[in-house]
């Protein structure tokens, strides 16, 4: 599984989603920075970046904003200080953190029924969850699953990442992995001597760090995690008959999707199918990369793209509601008496409840 941030967008609670979306998280931070009055230096990094102000993406955002604060020293740098860049770096992660740090809900949730899924059945080969989420709803979910998994880090005082716990398969099948690409919550970071170590922070007290990865120039170290993480969702992809599904991600992070595309070109038997929440013109990468590789599938709420074939979901005329037999497909009167199938596994909550229709739940 690849999880992005439209999976815990899926999870409601009174009428708004649990943890907002990426867009939301964005509009979330701008208004943090307008109330403290340090709206100019938003925009100025929007300027320097060459960002769309109403499309920005809040990660990119702070890859600029990390990028530049090395080189602001005493002076300005591109018209913002160092105080400055500061601000936006401290503002813009903990605003992230109070977002996406939240409980799971005592309803069931898709998460729920992922970790019902995947402790159903025993298995040769453990499932493998990728994400890009920074939330701790997965683990939330696994645990009251009694789903063991293993995310990287190792030890019971103060975890510590090991790479090359996670580039081998010494563990048994029955834990599952979990690799979160662009940090946690729940993951704390000190420069010691020029080198940033990152541990698993199991005291709340301690100021917990989300660590995004950059891909601009700075420390290898600080990297660490999302290379190796990279590395391993190469390594999966090259297994014979690996499949991968891709949910709540609208491949906006392009070095995850040349991770993916690298994958496609690996063994004939490598299979990703992606369920996209909304419809197939929203998601220019995706198509362009599905019409490029045939074992990508692609399906949209209104369209899919599969053998790097585009093809639209079925329409019927009826002067009442056909009735569908189809899993992951229904029916929605788009004019009158005018009826369009309409793909509906590209929401994470029906997905979930996919996984758990399949175990008989």
């Amino acid at each position: 599984m690849l999880l992005g941030a439209g999976c815990a967008k899926s999870v409601w609670v009174d009428e708004s989603p649990l943890i907002p979306d990426m867009g939301g998280m964005t509009q979330e931070v701008k208004n943090q920075i307008r109330d403290d009055g340090h709206l100019g230096s938003w925009k100025r990094i929007h300027t320097i970046g060459g960002f769309d102000e109403d499309d920005a993406n809040i990660e990119d955002i702070l890859n600029l904003v990390r990028d530049l604060r090395p080189h602001a020293g005493g002076e300005e740098i591109r018209g913002l200080t160092a105080e400055e860049l500061k601000y936006l770096e401290d503002s813009i992660c903990g605003k992230i953190i109070e977002l996406v740090d939240k409980e799971l809900p005592d309803i069931e949730t898709g998460y729920h029924n992922l970790a019902a899924w995947m402790s159903s059945i025993e298995r040769e080969e453990p499932v493998e969850v990728f994400t890009t989420n920074y939330d701790l709803l997965l683990e939330q979910a696994f645990e009251e699953q009694n789903v063991p998994f293993f995310d990287g880090f190792v030890g019971g005082h103060r975890p510590f990442f090991d790479s090359y716990s996670v580039l081998n398969d010494g563990l048994p099948s029955r834990w599952n992995r979990l690799w979160k690409i662009h940090g946690s919550v729940n993951w704390a970071s000190e420069n010691t001597d020029g080198s940033i170590e990152i541990w698993r922070s199991l005291n709340e007290e301690e100021d917990a760090a989300v660590i995004h990865p950059s891909h601009m120039k700075y420390s290898q170290s600080r990297k660490m995690p999302y290379l190796a993480y990279l590395d391993r969702l190469k390594q999966f992809l090259n297994k014979p008959e690996a499949v991968l599904f891709v949910a709540g991600y609208s491949f906006r992070d392009q070095h995850l999707n040349e991770t993916i595309i690298d994958g496609l070109r690996g063994p004939p038997s490598t299979q990703v199918f992606a369920f996209l929440y909304s419809e197939l013109e929203e998601y220019s990468n995706a198509r362009e990369i599905a019409k490029q590789n045939a074992d990508l599938s692609v399906f949209a709420k209104d369209a899919g793209i599969i053998g790097t074939q585009k093809q639209e979901w079925e329409s019927c005329e009826s002067d009442s509601y056909p009735g569908s037999d189809t899993i992951g497909l229904d029916w929605k009167e788009v004019e009158e008496n005018q009826w369009k199938q309409q793909f509906k596994l590209g929401d994470f909550e029906e997905f979930g409840n996919f996984l758990g229709s399949v175990i008989g739940r």
